[in-house]
């Protein structure tokens, strides 16, 4: 089975958007006025830009949110990725690891997270998040479509739905699909 059909668990630690925007900006992270759905972007950029390529961060909602509630979204920021044969629809709850452990302390001593403000969690990979790979790159932000049409979303059904939709926009119908453009370099581990 390829890589990408193999179902893919992730582990990291959840912070809500207001806490996310509050530690982006202790950490000198520039957003601008980026949709929250989109912080991903800048996030990965800055931990790619920085060598922390032990970081993959990807906009979720948390997996107890009703489907009407956006009040529960926020930012996996992965610290963990396993493989798995199939997706049985029981997630396996990977419990933090020492290196796991010192991206926590990072996000509390640089990030400004209060402890009580992350949760770790581990969850199937529905949303896309590693499609691109396990490693932060560096990005930039597409510009927001301003609304989702019907045909668009045909569009991406039609193409097979495979890439998280936001991707998918910015590749098909805006052509900003950015390459992997940033230099080969040491990686700087918070590890």
């Amino acid at each position: 089975m390829p890589f990408f059909e193999t179902p893919m668990v992730v582990s990291g630690y959840y912070i809500n958007f207001k806490q996310t925007l509050a530690a982006m900006r202790q950490l000198g992270i520039e957003c601008g006025d980026v949709q929250e759905t989109l912080l991903e972007y800048p996030i990965n950029s800055w931990l790619a830009g920085n060598n922390m390529m032990n970081v993959l961060a990807g906009s979720i909602r948390h997996p107890r949110s009703s489907r009407d509630s956006f009040e529960e979204d926020g930012i996996l920021l992965m610290t963990r990725f396993e493989q798995f044969p199939r997706d049985d629809g029981q997630t396996p709850h990977f419990e933090e690891r020492e290196q796991d452990c010192k991206v926590k302390e990072w996000l509390i001593e640089e990030g400004g997270v209060q402890a009580d403000q992350m949760e770790w969690l581990s969850l199937w990979d529905r949303y896309g998040l590693t499609l691109n790979g396990t490693r932060p790159r560096i990005k930039d932000v597409p510009e927001e479509p301003e609304l989702i049409t019907d045909e668009l979303y045909a569009r991406w059904k039609a193409n097979g739905g495979g890439l998280n939709l936001t991707d998918w926009l910015f590749q098909d119908v805006y052509g900003r699909w950015e390459t992997d453009g940033q230099e080969q370099g040491e990686a700087k581990d918070v590890r």
